[in-house]
């Protein structure tokens, strides 16, 4: 891995992602179209990430939704709970690219000496109240999340991925509500079936940028 140290949502680190599969793009992996064919969002991210490589335009945040913004702004908090809870120190870090692949992952933090010999790897969300109750009387990692889960574990190496999910405002009846955690242990089968997965679309997108590159 390249562990670039620029801050997350910065210009730098925004530049480190373009023409990436990230965490956040990883969804699109898993999708499925009808009859065996490929999906519209598989097909969606290769034009996103054909366009970013084939662009000099600078990469931006793009729509930023309440509560999107709501999950930035409260990321400190929810680390510091834990931080807090568990006894533990989570280091922050920018963004990790792959050393051979167009790939790379932004994770919220991760306890141990450096990120590529990691004891585990963080991932922090900070829903709404309701979706944080359905994670907590579910008690496991949301469907939604996983694919972004198995990307992390898979780009950086790490044993096994925390799960937090952290709501302020959940403290009326006791504190332990405000934030609940789970863990993720890496199973390597599924980072085979990720690679295969990932290196497949990888190519793809490689061959569409090399029919319209000019040479």
């Amino acid at each position: 891995m390249n562990v670039h140290t620029d801050p997350q949502r910065s210009d730098e680190w925004f530049a480190a992602r373009r023409g990436r599969v990230t965490g956040s793009r990883a969804s699109a992996l898993f999708s499925k179209g009808r009859g065996g064919a490929e999906s519209a969002a598989l097909k969606a991210l290769r034009v996103e990430i054909v366009a970013e490589r084939l662009s000099s335009a600078p990469m931006t945040p793009g729509f930023v939704s309440s509560a999107m913004q709501n999950g930035v702004d409260s990321e400190p908090a929810a680390r510091a709970a834990y931080e807090l809870i568990y006894g533990v120190s989570i280091r922050e870090v920018g963004f990790a690219a792959h050393d051979t692949l167009m790939a790379g992952v932004s994770v919220d933090g991760f306890i141990g000496p450096s990120l590529d010999t990691a004891q585990a790897i963080v991932e922090i969300k900070c829903p709404a109240p309701k979706a944080h109750l359905a994670t907590i009387l579910a008690s496991e990692i949301p469907a939604e999340h996983m694919p972004q889960v198995i990307h992390s574990l898979w780009m950086t190496g790490a044993p096994r991925l925390i799960f937090a999910s952290y709501c302020a405002t959940m403290n009326t009846l006791k504190q332990a509500l405000v934030l609940r955690s789970f863990d993720y242990d890496r199973d390597e089968s599924v980072m085979a079936d990720y690679d295969e997965k990932i290196r497949s679309f990888l190519a793809s997108c490689d061959e569409v940028v090399a029919a319209l590159t000019v040479t």
